[in-house]
């Protein structure tokens, strides 16, 4: 079944979240150590394939009043990165302070183990469902 998979980029984790297309649940997928684009890019491309994704979606931080900071430059950088190597719908979903949620629900939870960056896709991934009807679920 195809899935979905949303990608919280970072200068040293990247959080990855899918969901499949017919139950469109967001659940963790993997942190991966980002060790430069071409090797990020490479187990991205991997993790398509093993997982069948069809759509991919990178969340776009920005400022507090909406504009663009460094780290919206360095996600379009990634964005542009996976654009010419992987021929799958990519889209953006804006996001901000996900990765504070992330790590306030862990805390509220009591849970000491974090995986702040795979929780922080999910909540990138959930609030793109919510807003948009993912291609595959279209057809």
């Amino acid at each position: 079944m195809p899935k979905i998979l949303a990608i919280d980029y970072g200068e040293k984790r990247v959080g990855l979240a899918a969901a499949d297309t017919e139950t469109l649940l967001p659940l963790p997928l993997a942190i991966l150590d980002n060790k430069g684009m071409k090797k990020l890019i490479e187990e991205i491309m991997k993790i398509c394939q093993k997982e069948a994704i069809s759509e991919i979606v990178v969340g776009l931080p920005t400022g507090l009043a909406g504009k663009p900071t460094k780290q919206t430059e360095k996600t379009k950088k990634f964005i542009a990165g996976l654009k010419q190597k992987i021929t799958l719908p990519i889209g953006e979903q804006s996001e901000i302070f996900t990765s504070r949620q992330a790590r306030k629900m862990f805390e509220e939870a009591g849970i000491k183990k974090r995986r702040v960056d795979a929780s922080a896709a999910v909540l990138i991934l959930n609030d793109y469902l919510e807003k948009t009807t993912p291609l595959e679920a279209q057809n």
